[in-house]
């Protein structure tokens, strides 16, 4: 699994143009001033094997869906549209949370799990990847996902 060269972290990774590979908080601390990022920031990562974390843009992005053959979306958030709904080969699950720290987002874990168990089986949902996200890709998505692989590893 890839990582920052800084600080080992796993999400929001860049591939510079000297080959180095960083996350956005170590390059926006400065430690890579002259660094250009080879793509966006809004492209979602990839956690597992067939688990994308990502923002809404990266949602957006039909380019990207249909290049890492996402199948199933799972959105964490209220007034974020399904870009995609009338295709028939995408399958959306939505669970309005708010992003507020007062949010009790513990309350949707178990419906949150069972979506993500049965995309990644692909035994009840179409046959593909599952991207997870909200608006930002880093704080309710990112809870979801690492909660998901606490409960699950």
């Amino acid at each position: 699994m890839k990582s920052c060269v800084e600080c080992g972290n796993i999400l929001k990774l860049k591939k510079l143009s000297n080959g180095k590979i960083m996350c956005k908080p170590c390059i926006d601390s400065g430690n890579e001033r002259d660094a250009e990022p080879e793509w966006s920031w809004h492209e979602a990562n990839q956690i597992l094997d067939k688990l994308f974390l990502g923002s809404e843009t990266s949602a957006s992005d039909f380019t990207f869906i249909s290049k890492n053959r996402i199948s199933n979306i799972l959105i964490i958030g209220n007034n974020i549209e399904k870009y995609f709904e009338s295709n028939p080969k995408i399958n959306y699950k939505q669970i309005g949370i708010n992003d507020e720290p007062s949010e009790d987002i513990l309350q949707y874990f178990d419906e949150c799990f069972w979506f993500i168990e049965e995309a990644l089986s692909n035994e009840t949902f179409y046959e593909g990847n599952l991207l997870i996200h909200c608006v930002a890709g880093m704080s309710r998505s990112a809870t979801i996902t690492i909660a998901y692989m606490m409960r699950k590893y």
